[in-house]
């Protein structure tokens, strides 16, 4: 009989990345207090001054900091595509508290096809399902969701073992856009995990805008405050 309640109220094998709690049926991928205690954002997202760029907005909720450094972690490295996905709601839900979304396409920041294969999923690309699922529920017509019209061509060094000046040449000539009809005279939102230097939403951005894009704002799960 215990067995039987155990399964109808927990999910197999599934605890709280954070806590480490076993989560409750109700419950997706993290439980409902981590989730309360996740950390907002109190003040401007930093970024290497983005307003004096290319990058129109950044979408922003948590900071970067604490349990969700460790859930970011575990995003890339930790084989949790759904928890990709569930953290992409959350920045779906702060989109969403600003009303009307001010895009038309959803673009994830690409992977390389060998840190693609590497990992198995792209955990940006996961979050973009995410948010699309949420900003949908309140937007119609509906954004877009397109996963091909960025690509990432060039094999570069993880961008973390890298200082600024170092970033920007890492990434130089990295992205293309293999498909212009999909963002020319239109409104895109670019999505990454984090927001700390900027680096690499200004080289996606910047072929976004050459390729004939309106705008591109930025939606990340977390970003450095200023």
């Amino acid at each position: 009989m215990l067995d039987i309640l155990k399964e109808a109220l927990f999910l197999e094998n599934g605890r709280c990345p954070v806590c480490k709690r076993v989560l409750f049926f109700t419950e997706d991928h993290l439980c409902s207090k981590c989730v309360k205690g996740l950390e907002e954002v109190a003040g401007k997202v930093q970024g290497d001054d983005w307003e004096n760029t290319s990058i129109e907005k950044v979408y922003a909720p948590y900071l970067y900091e604490g349990s969700i450094k460790d859930i970011v972690h575990l995003m890339k490295f930790g084989n949790r595509p759904g928890l990709c996905a569930f953290m992409g709601e959350l920045v779906g839900e702060h989109i969403s508290g600003f009303g009307h979304p001010d895009f038309e396409v959803i673009i994830p920041v690409p992977l390389h096809e060998n840190s693609l294969k590497e990992r198995g999923y792209n955990q940006s690309e996961m979050m973009a399902k995410g948010i699309f699922q949420k900003v949908s529920q309140i937007s119609y017509p509906s954004p877009e969701l397109d996963l091909k019209a960025l690509v990432k061509v060039k094999d570069t060094l993880h961008q973390r073992d890298l200082n600024k000046s170092e970033r920007l040449v890492n990434l130089k000539d990295a992205f293309e856009i293999k498909n212009p009809e999909a963002v020319r005279g239109r409104r895109v939102l670019l999505v990454d995990d984090v927001f700390t230097t900027g680096a690499t939403v200004r080289a996606c951005s910047k072929e976004l805008l050459k390729a004939g894009a309106v705008k591109v704002s930025v939606g990340v799960l977390a970003g450095v405050e200023k």
